[in-house]
């Protein structure tokens, strides 16, 4: 059989102005005059793409002499792979007649999907910002509209860049004032160019949904809220924020100071919804007080406003913690006020009676003294004494519609004596030269009294400051690396010959060449209490109860007279029959009193 080379090969040209991303174009090859027909080959390449087949339909036309034209067609779906590829269409008649003719794809492409720079919708309420948003990889440019919750807006700032592969990319700008009242709202960036419109195209957008960040917002129950003692209360307040706050920046204030969680007082909060609970379980009157829930996060703190009252209704419990004291002769009259804290206040019942003879000596409504505000209620009696059988404990029973106290106010009517003892002493190092001292009074005895500062000096105390109307001190000019011992004792003008001390205190100043040190050192004793008397007629006494003690108390007296050139104190042991106790002679000078330094003169209290 005899072969025919085609007279004429050609593939079509493509259009002038390029194909569109997304069109089919349809590419020919034809072969006129070959013998038998030739084969078709087609091949895509490009920088995208590897070597490639095509399919392709052929269509063929023979003349009278034998010989016919062939034509090939591939249609192609045009995609942004195909930007400056390559198509080849390979003419084959024999192994040793191959013609291979190619077009270059000119491809217009639609902008990219466009993308916001830096911004995931997230905002600060009351935040001035400028938004950018980015498309590229168009051909030929695009341009960028803004539209939010679907109104277009106006002046934005767009640029336009050319890219080194000859696509374009393009960027705009909107800058705005971010309120709360945004937040949820769409945010919309749409990319459009030629391509797009040509072929009836949307444009290609990107929204993001705005979410406003801000301080805490909280709901809170305010008002007052009632509850018992010893019931439970729950105090409840929800919170909104973005970010929502984490367990860490929520609280609960009480008088605007932190509640502190324990075994009693507990929290739950739930980041989910918002609910941050208080439990308070065994409601005391502590308790009461306004209360504000409050939540942070990095943009603020919040406090629930107004406060909320809880409000503890309690039985009455006496304002003073131990009994008081009070000191009249024979004759005299004296007043005892009874001041109970209650709630509610203002119904409150107070009984007086004598403990010992469990006997009423009165029922009365007290006064009051603001109860809606310090809920305390107030009562007195007028007591004369007639004779020792009135030196007795009174009580004061005090109760409400809650209950009746559970302890009463205790009263102690006694004869006027010496002060007693101070009491709670302490001793502070200030450094290395100087110290402070500090005791609470005792019972004055119904008297003015006042205090005395002792420093043991060899083996007795000797006096270094006196007449102070507080059992305050301040001790300076110390030497460094020295062993100091002091007690504190009461006196009064009253009863001249008595001084009540306390334990001793001792503390050592630090070296010259160590650090400066502040250190408090509390007395040491159990009991916290010693007694030293001065004055009296201790012979004439003694001759009066026992004979015998009288002549072991000369014996004793003589050996303490022979030690006095050495000592200013001295130790007499006095026995009775139920007790042993122990007095020390103390010398004390001072301005204002003087204590006679026979021993003869022991007077014991």
């Amino acid at each position: 059989m005899v072969s025919f080379k085609p007279t004429r090969i050609q593939l079509h040209p493509l259009p002038v102005g390029g194909i569109d991303e997304g069109s089919k174009p349809t590419l020919t090859c034809e072969a006129d005059g070959g013998k038998p027909p030739p084969i078709f080959e087609w091949y895509i390449t490009g920088p995208s793409l590897n070597i490639t087949s095509l399919p392709a339909a052929n269509n063929d036309v023979t003349y009278s002499n034998g010989t016919g034209l062939r034509t090939s067609q591939v249609v192609l779906t045009v995609d942004r792979s195909m930007y400056k590829a390559t198509v080849l269409c390979k003419t084959e008649i024999t192994y040793f007649f191959v013609v291979q003719n190619n077009v270059s794809l000119n491809v217009n492409l639609f902008p990219g999907v466009p993308t916001f720079r830096g911004f995931t919708g997230i905002f600060d309420d009351g935040q001035s910002k400028t938004i950018t948003c980015e498309s590229t990889g168009s051909r030929p440019a695009g341009n960028i509209t803004w539209y939010m919750d679907g109104r277009k807006q106006s002046n934005p700032n767009t640029h336009t860049y050319q890219n080194p592969d000859g696509t374009f990319f393009v960027t705009s700008s909107i800058s705005k004032r971010f309120d709360k009242s945004m937040d949820g709202v769409n945010l919309t960036c749409k990319a459009m160019n030629d391509v797009l419109q040509r072929q009836h195209r949307l444009p290609v957008q990107t929204t993001v949904v705005l979410r406003a960040a801000y301080m805490p917002v909280i709901q809170a129950s305010n008002g007052t809220l009632d509850v018992y003692e010893h019931n439970q209360a729950i105090l409840r307040c929800y919170i909104d924020a973005r970010p929502m706050s984490s367990e860490n920046q929520v609280y609960w204030l009480k008088n605007g100071q932190m509640v502190m969680k324990d075994q009693r007082i507990s929290t739950n909060y739930s980041i989910k919804n918002g609910q941050f609970d208080l439990h308070i379980r065994e409601v005391k009157r502590d308790d009461i007080g306004q209360y504000q829930c409050q939540a942070s996060n990095r943009l603020g703190i919040a406090r629930s406003s107004p406060p909320l009252n809880l409000n503890v209704f309690y039985r009455p419990v006496c304002m003073t913690s131990s009994i008081e004291k009070l000191a009249a002769s024979i004759g005299q009259t004296v007043t005892l006020t009874c001041r109970v804290s209650a709630n509610p206040a203002t119904n409150v019942t107070i009984t007086w009676r004598y403990k010992t003879r469990n006997t009423i000596i009165k029922d009365q409504q007290p006064s009051y003294t603001d109860p809606y505000v310090a809920k305390t209620a107030t009562n007195s009696i007028q007591i004369k004494l007639q004779a020792s059988i009135d030196y007795t404990d009174i009580e004061c029973i005090a109760r409400n519609d809650v209950g009746t106290m559970l302890q009463p106010c205790l009263y102690m009517i006694v004869k006027p004596g010496p002060p007693d003892i101070p009491k709670n002493c302490n001793i502070t190092l200030d450094g290395k030269y100087e110290l402070d001292i500090k005791c609470t009074p005792g019972f004055s005895g119904g008297g003015d009294q006042y205090f005395i500062l002792q420093r043991i000096q060899g083996v007795s105390f000797i006096s270094v400051k006196n007449n102070n109307l507080e059992p305050t001190f301040n001790v300076s000019d110390l030497v460094p690396g020295k062993n100091y011992t002091y007690r504190v004792c009461a006196a009064s003008v009253t009863y001249k010959g008595t001084v009540s001390c306390s334990y001793t205190l001792s503390i050592q100043t630090p070296s010259d060449n160590s650090g400066i040190m502040n250190e408090t050192v509390a007395a040491a004793s159990p009991q916290d209490k010693t007694l030293y008397i001065v004055g009296g007629s201790l012979g004439f006494l003694f001759l009066l109860l026992l004979t015998v003690i009288i002549v072991l108390c000369i014996v004793k007296r003589r050996q303490q007279i022979s030690r006095a050139h050495l000592s200013n104190s001295a130790d007499v042991v006095i026995r009775s029959k139920n007790k042993t106790e122990i007095f020390q002679k103390d010398i004390v000078k001072s301005d204002n009193i003087e204590i006679e330094k026979q021993l003869n003169n022991i007077n014991i209290k």
